[in-house]
């Protein structure tokens, strides 16, 4: 009974009862009216009964349904205040945000965590309050996400309005309106402490508690893929092992607090005086290790071993005691000294303990044979500083031949070095090392405005026009006055422009694509001439030669060799000739040293040639006499 009195008076009753009643009352009214004014009669029952009972009707079926709407709004109201109080409860950083970044709505521990009131909201763009160093990737996954990508759980970082950085994690989702994107969506957590403990313990795991530098285990892994990398891209690397001389002496006297402080600053020098891609690491005690890798040959080491001394040899002041030190350095170089991480560890620990024995102080390359090239290069090193002011260097000339003209029309400029001990040096022996140390710089220059000021000699000697090639290296294309360089050298000499060309190889566009393309325009625009050396050994690309301002190819010596009798080679001499005639380019060959050779170039309409058939390399004297032989041999 009690259940059907509750139900008697529950909502939705009353509703069917309250609707139907009015229903009826109003269609009765409704009916009554008109009839009123027309003056019927308004007594009989049926003059609103009819009406009454279709009004109750209707009405109780609006009571039904307007109960169910009041129902269903309040449930809908009810859950959006849920999810409302959800949303501004979360602990997670929500936030939402237009297509241009402007910002939608945020939660309230988004806007208490980066500290902004909701006032400020509508005015901020998102990239507001990411770290300018994520802005990049950030819009990369916006548009991502805008062109139907999915992104994955990405880091980024927030600064607070304060400034501070705070590292987030979480997920971003593209929402739509109409299928159209609309905005995106975001949910975040706090990282920061967690990325703290993790990188506490990486730093436990891999580095050295004292020094800050990589321990053992994080060493052995760089120098595995070091090799690895090494093996990849062609170059040299080297493990250097350092251990500090009487360095027992130190804690023994004035205790291991102070070893440790002169340990943390033999550290932080070795560390600071390498480049990033190096690694600097201890093994324990007063031994360090240091990977060099990357490097393109091995003549710098001898160097960089001296550097190593230098840089421990300097007085260290620590607490008020001066210390000086000094170190034992072994070197071994991969592959030959150990094709593993640790062959090279064990070698190179050899090798120190062969300095050692020298009384410290010193270093020593694992191999006997590396020693000696080592000591060699130093002292190539040691004479090349001093080469130029005392005269050693000169300059041998190798007459071009044209045999469509039958004559001398130029000569290449190539450098010597008369060493007062070992002699006549090549630059296959030295230039390298020139590189290497950067002195490069001071002998190219040299060269072409020695070169130059000869050439010019020669030719009012001679009375006919020459053109002179000179050989440019790359480290050379890195400097940043070189077309001053060669204007003065033009200017100061009076040799005309348009009878200077410059001969690069191909690896160096290649390394230096955007800078030797600007820099060789600008030498281009001068009138200087620009040809490839070598042509066909290194990285032989069409789009170079249609980019830069190339003049002439110079086909290789080595496809020359047996030219006659290997089809490979014949067939890649062919392909160039008739790639330059094709390109507007000109082409010489380089390395004719038989009459075959001349005519199977000769037949292929490459008529221009140098080579030991028509002329060694000879000093500015002996030119005279070289081309009057080569003209005979071409008659």
């Amino acid at each position: 009974m009690k259940n059907f009195i509750d139900r008697l008076y529950s909502r939705p009753v009353i509703d069917f009862c309250l609707f139907s009643l009015a229903g009826a009352i109003i269609l009765a009214v409704f009916s009554i009216v008109p009839r009123l004014k027309l003056g019927a009669d308004i007594r009989s029952v049926t003059s609103y009964l009819y009406p009454s009972v279709y009004g109750s009707i209707a009405g109780g079926l609006l009571g039904i349904w307007s109960g169910r709407l009041r129902r269903s709004l309040h449930a809908q109201t009810s859950m959006q205040e849920r999810y409302h109080d959800l949303f501004e409860n979360a602990s997670d950083l929500i936030q939402s945000v237009a297509l241009d970044g402007r910002l939608l709505f945020v939660n309230r521990a988004w806007r208490e965590t980066l500290g902004y009131s909701d006032s400020e909201i509508a005015a901020l763009n998102i990239f507001d309050v990411i770290s300018p160093d994520d802005h990049h990737h950030c819009r990369q996954r916006f548009e991502s996400l805008i062109a139907g990508g999915i992104v994955n759980s990405a880091e980024v970082t927030f600064l607070r309005k304060d400034g501070c950085p705070m590292l987030l994690e979480g997920n971003v989702s593209l929402r739509f309106e109409n299928d159209q994107p609309h905005s995106i969506r975001a949910i975040y957590r706090d990282i920061s402490e967690r990325k703290a403990a993790e990188d506490k313990i990486h730093q436990l795991a891999y580095y050295d508690k004292l020094t800050g530098l990589p321990n053992r285990t994080l060493l052995q892994d760089r120098l595995v893929h070091a090799i690895a990398d090494t093996k990849r891209f062609d170059h040299h690397l080297g493990v250097v092992f350092i251990d500090l001389d009487h360095f027992k002496k130190v804690n023994d006297t004035l205790g291991h607090h102070i070893g440790d402080l002169l340990l943390q600053e033999v550290a932080q020098r070795l560390s600071s005086s390498f480049r990033e891609n190096d690694t600097v690491a201890r093994l324990g005690g007063d031994e360090f290790i240091i990977v060099l890798s990357g490097y393109r040959n091995s003549f710098n080491v001898p160097h960089i071993a001296q550097k190593i001394l230098k840089t421990i040899g300097q007085p260290c002041a620590i607490e008020g005691h001066e210390l000086v030190l000094s170190g034992s350095v072994g070197i071994a170089i991969y592959p030959q000294d150990g094709a593993n991480a640790a062959d090279l560890l064990r070698n190179a620990d050899m090798a120190m303990y062969a300095a050692k024995s020298e009384k410290g102080d010193s270093f020593q390359f694992y191999s006997e044979s590396m020693n000696r090239n080592a000591v060699e290069q130093l002292e190539l090193e040691n004479g090349l500083r001093h080469a130029i002011e005392n005269e050693q260097l000169f300059i041998c000339y190798q007459s071009q031949i044209d045999l469509e003209t039958k004559k001398v029309v130029g000569v290449e400029a190539l450098l010597r070095w008369n060493h007062p001990e070992l002699g006549l040096i090549l630059p296959d022996k030295f230039i390298a090392v020139a590189e290497e140390t950067g002195l490069i710089i001071s002998i190219g220059e040299w060269v072409l405005r020695r070169a130059c000021r000869e050439i010019v000699q020669l030719q009012t000697e001679l009375g006919i026009e020459l053109s002179l090639s000179v050989n440019l290296s790359g480290i050379q294309l890195e400097q940043p006055n070189l077309v001053e360089v060669i204007l003065n050298a033009l200017q100061e000499s009076g040799l005309p422009s348009e009878q200077l060309e410059l001969e690069i190889t191909e690896s160096v566009l290649v390394e230096r694509t955007d800078q030797a393309l600007n820099l060789l325009h600008k030498i281009s625009s001068l009138g200087v001439r620009i040809a490839i050396d070598d042509f066909g050994t290194g990285y032989s690309s069409l789009n170079y030669l249609k980019n830069f301002p190339i003049d002439r190819l110079k086909i290789d010596r080595s496809f020359l060799v047996d030219i006659l009798h290997e089809p490979d080679n014949a067939a890649i001499v062919e392909t160039i000739i008739a790639m330059s005639r094709n390109m507007g380019l000109h082409v010489i060959a380089e390395g004719v040293e038989t009459h075959d050779q001349a005519v199977f170039l000769s037949d292929r309409n490459c008529s221009q040639m140098q080579g030991f058939l028509f002329s060694k390399p000879v000093v500015p004297s002996q030119i005279k006499v070289s081309s009057e032989q080569a003209n005979k041999l071409v008659e």
